[in-house]
């Protein structure tokens, strides 16, 4: 069972802008909803 790279790609891309726009809340969470953190 072959998992399409197209499917990899756009999960990558996906968790990245969510990182972007949720301004690090897995990784700094005491700075969530700060602009440009």
């Amino acid at each position: 069972m072959r998992i399409p790279t197209r499917v990899i790609g756009g999960a990558l891309i996906a968790t990245l802008l969510t990182q972007l726009t949720a301004c690090g809340t897995l990784f700094y969470p005491d700075r969530r909803g700060q602009i440009g953190g």
